[in-house]
């Protein structure tokens, strides 16, 4: 069944694109998504940080992404700085999760081999960064990432980000 939220500018539901059509179609419901094949090609570079450095697939963060219909181009657009506070809502929790294990955790001798701990801040640092607040993103990092890979994995996120079309569209680079 597809599910609807209200947000303040409309509402808002999953869709599920099918790139590579023979032509655009909506095909129904899949899941809690609207299922859509579109024409248009693959998209390189999309929002993703599936096995990202050291994350297994199970721990990659996938991003949420809004799109608009931008009429005038016959094109949809990443939208996800009109939807910010919706895109943050519940990022108190994940923050918490992130100071709990830095609380607990001894630095000097941790390992994160299985990408553990770069997963949960990561979850933080991209829900900021394609919620439009960049500044946020890099704040948080710079204080609670505690590895010694820290300068090295913040160069590697930001290598990906700029390969990244919906990151290039929010930012306009």
């Amino acid at each position: 069944m597809l599910r609807i939220r209200k947000v303040d500018n409309g509402a808002m539901f999953n869709v599920r694109m099918q790139p590579g059509a023979p032509k655009n179609d909506i095909v129904g419901v899949q899941g809690e998504a609207l299922k859509v094949k579109i024409n248009a090609p693959p998209v390189r570079g999309k929002a993703n940080f599936d096995y990202f450095d050291r994350l297994p697939h199970v721990l990659s963060p996938i991003p949420t992404v809004v799109f608009k219909y931008e009429e005038k181009k016959n094109t949809y657009l990443p939208a996800n700085h009109l939807f910010a506070q919706y895109l943050l809502k519940g990022i108190e929790e994940d923050i918490e999760k992130v100071r709990e294990f830095n609380e607990k955790t001894d630095f000097t001798t941790y390992d994160d081999g299985l990408g553990d701990y770069l997963s949960l801040v990561l979850q933080v640092v991209l829900r900021y960064i394609y919620a439009g607040k960049e500044k946020e993103a890099w704040l948080f990092y710079d204080k609670e990432y505690h590895l010694r890979d820290k300068e090295e994995m913040k160069s590697k996120i930001r290598k990906k980000l700029e390969s990244c079309l919906v990151y290039k569209k929010i930012y306009g680079h």
